[in-house]
């Protein structure tokens, strides 16, 4: 079997945590104990508090990925910010104004803080805006009027702890995929020799940009069939099958 995986990328919601949000103990050992051995970051749409808490249960400390890319910290000296991008002040309030109008839930992230209530949002900069708590015919709805601009990345994702939808703002170009470059870039490592695991639509772009992915098994089909492996649902410790059988005996240590 060809040995070529340096490093690893994972989702943390319906990859790492299921609904209840907590990583289980056996998952917690066979994550700390591959990062042991090559670096794992994790790559998510959620904050850099989320990723904070997370991954210093795992005690990984590569540089992680929060806010679906646009925000890249370092757990090495506090998780302060490595690199950022921010949406145009212009889309911004274009998007503020739509969740204000329709009265819609939603999170606004910078680097360093989260905006949940309205009337804080106006004249601040955000790296990511994600509308929340959808069903999805109204995800759908959203994401299609918002994807009408070609100023920013829009992308609609699964919510394993209320089974409900967001949809994910980031500046053009920046994504989950972009983000696994440019840890790739700080780590030296090409994404070619990198795996990754993943469970929803904001996690193709990831999928697409490494050499070898993995979809969980409650994935929508379409992700699936981005992906190299399906193992089982996070419920069913599949993130565990991910590592011992298909990326342990692939890891290439010692490069």
């Amino acid at each position: 079997m060809t040995k070529f995986i340096q490093a690893v990328a994972l989702d943390l919601d319906g990859t790492i945590i299921g609904p209840d949000e907590q990583i289980s103990s056996c998952t917690a050992k066979v994550v700390s104990g591959l990062a042991k051995l090559v670096p794992v970051f994790i790559n998510t749409g959620r904050e850099r508090s989320a990723v904070k808490r997370y991954g210093t249960e795992l005690e990984l400390t590569s540089p992680q990925v929060c806010d679906n890319g646009a925000v890249i910290v370092d757990p090495l000296s506090d998780w302060e910010t490595l690199w950022h991008a921010l949406l145009g002040s212009e889309i911004t309030t274009q998007v503020l104004e739509k969740i204000r109008r329709e009265r819609l839930s939603f999170i606004a992230t910078s680097r360093s803080e989260s905006v949940q209530d309205i009337s804080l949002a106006f004249g601040r900069e955000f790296a990511r805006i994600s509308v929340l708590d959808m069903k999805n015919d109204q995800a759908e709805k959203v994401m299609r009027a918002l994807s009408a601009t070609t100023e920013m990345q829009v992308v609609k994702a699964w919510l394993p702890y209320n089974e409900l939808w967001a949809v994910d703002c980031t500046p053009v170009g920046v994504d989950k995929g972009s983000a696994v470059r440019k840890v790739g870039t700080l780590l030296s490592i090409s994404t070619e020799h990198m795996a990754c695991v993943g469970d929803s639509y904001n996690d193709v772009p990831m999928f697409r940009e490494c050499g070898l992915a993995i979809s969980m098994g409650d994935a929508p089909k379409s992700v699936e069939e981005e992906a190299d492996f399906t193992v089982a649902p996070v419920t069913d410790d599949g993130l565990i099958e991910a590592i011992k059988d298909i990326i342990s005996p692939r890891l290439e240590i010692g490069v």
